[in-house]
């Protein structure tokens, strides 16, 4: 049966991206930006510049990892709205719907069809694993930034506007170095995508490598002035491993969190469809593009033993393309009854998915509310910490899933001088007396006790 115009579906086709816009809103505003969360303070502080030298200066900064672009946003989120950290949030949800975007608009100017390049969209948008961390923790827009970068870099690339991509390409890198792979991936892309002669192209391959070269000069010369992490100088949990072991764990887990939400969903497709999709040559060679930009991205990162859901933002960017090539396939092919069922239940599937990401908003939104409760806390004391040697006691619960250490981490130093301009050691983090592990200080103290969600004065011992 040949396959039915779109120009039929075109009207239900429009309640699709409506239908996710707001229930990304629906998902995200109501939770968003409660608190500042460990690395976020670095990031405010790391930003933090006056005049054009300051301003310049923020590249040659370095938090152990080369993000000055990161710091850079965060600098002007603070001139736009303070230390009120919904603002902050708010840039994070806009950098996903701009990820997003661009991710649809780079199938679009390769040639997938507009049904094929909104499901890679919305398939990547609601990814249970990452998509959400990079909205909650405001720090993780460094993935989001990676990708939105890389993602313009490509559409420019595919237009032949160097002078748009390697820019682009720059800024990818000074956002986070999971993008250090983009040239050999569009190198890849275009060999495959080519049907010119072996020589041929083999030489757009090097020419791709050539074009980008200078960005990477860049970014060699910048990150060369600072101290930042380098694979043989990083600290244990961030330099790559050899073990056979761990690299099968953490490549079956990024599997598991850039793939499997996606081939559920193809599955559901599938069922909804009542058919299999009928893939022509192009359609495997855009499974084939995705796939490649995922291993790109996962390059950089499964080498590393610490494992974390914002590593499969930037691959399962692929992942999405190489699916929503398939949905796109079995939509074309399908009967106008089963486009019908496959609009309804893309306008339905992000509803089911709103209960599933509220649900994991919770623990980042109680570590965002305890660290807000205790900016509060310094902010109410903070003339007394300021003047003398009078420092603030907070005793910590540990046994708890959400307590001060893991909101925190090493940097309750920096959360205060963000907040307060407070001095190192003005505001610490003890674990409870009951616990025996109670070290006195002779100073005068201001002393408080995690209880639950809540801060309660402690008695003097």
């Amino acid at each position: 049966m040949p396959p039915v115009p779109l120009a039929r579906s075109r009207g239900l086709l429009a309640a699709v991206p409506a239908a996710w816009l707001l229930c990304l809103a629906a998902a995200y505003l109501p939770d968003l930006g409660r608190g500042f969360i460990r690395d976020d303070f670095a990031w405010i502080d790391a930003g933090r510049s006056s005049g054009l030298g300051g301003l310049l200066g923020i590249f040659g900064r370095d938090l152990g990892f080369y993000r000055p672009i990161v710091a850079l946003s965060f600098g002007l989120d603070e001139r736009l709205f303070g230390l009120q950290p919904f603002g902050f949030g708010t840039v994070n949800l806009l950098l996903v719907l701009l990820c997003a975007a661009a991710l649809g608009l780079v199938g679009r100017s390769l040639g997938l069809a507009t049904p094929a390049a909104l499901a890679a969209s919305m398939l990547w948008s609601f990814n249970p694993h990452g998509i959400g961390g990079a909205v909650m923790w405001i720090s993780g827009r460094t993935s989001l930034l990676a990708l939105l970068f890389a993602l313009l870099a490509t559409w420019a690339w595919s237009r032949g506007r160097w002078v748009l991509a390697v820019p682009a390409y720059a800024l990818a890198l000074l956002s986070k170095e999971e993008a250090a792979l983009l040239p050999l991936v569009l190198a890849a892309w275009g060999a495959v995508r080519g049907d010119e002669l072996r020589a041929a192209k083999a030489r757009r391959f090097a020419l791709t490598l050539l074009a980008f070269s200078p960005a990477i000069a860049l970014y060699v010369t910048l990150r060369g002035r600072t101290a930042a992490f380098l694979p043989w100088n990083a600290p244990d949990y961030y330099a790559p491993t050899t073990s056979a072991a761990a690299l099968l764990r953490n490549a079956l887990e990024y599997l598991d969190r850039t793939s499997t939400f996606m081939a559920a969903c193809l599955l559901v497709a599938m069922a909804v469809a009542w058919a299999r999709p009928r893939l022509t040559p192009g359609d495997r060679q855009w499974v084939l593009l995705g796939l490649v930009w995922a291993a790109g991205g996962l390059a950089t990162t499964v080498a590393l033993p610490v494992r974390s859901s914002l590593y499969a933002v930037y691959p399962s960017a692929g992942v999405a393309l190489a699916a929503g090539a398939v949905v796109g396939a079995l939509f074309r092919h399908a009967a106008p009854a089963a486009r019908r069922r496959l609009v309804v239940a893309a306008v339905l599937a992000p509803l089911v998915m709103l209960p599933i990401q509220r649900a994991r908003n919770v623990r980042m939104v109680r570590h965002a509310e305890l660290s807000a409760r205790v900016v509060s806390l310094i902010r109410q004391h903070k003339r007394e910490l300021r003047r003398g040697s009078t420092t603030l006691l907070l005793f910590d619960a540990p046994q708890q899933r959400v307590h001060l250490e893991n909101t925190f981490g090493t940097l309750m130093d920096v959360a205060a001088r963000v907040v307060a301009a407070l001095p190192p050691g003005r505001v610490l983090i003890q674990p409870d007396p009951a616990t025996g592990a109670f070290f006195p200080y002779g100073a005068p103290a201001l002393r408080y006790r995690l209880e639950g969600t809540e801060l309660r004065p402690a008695p003097t011992p």
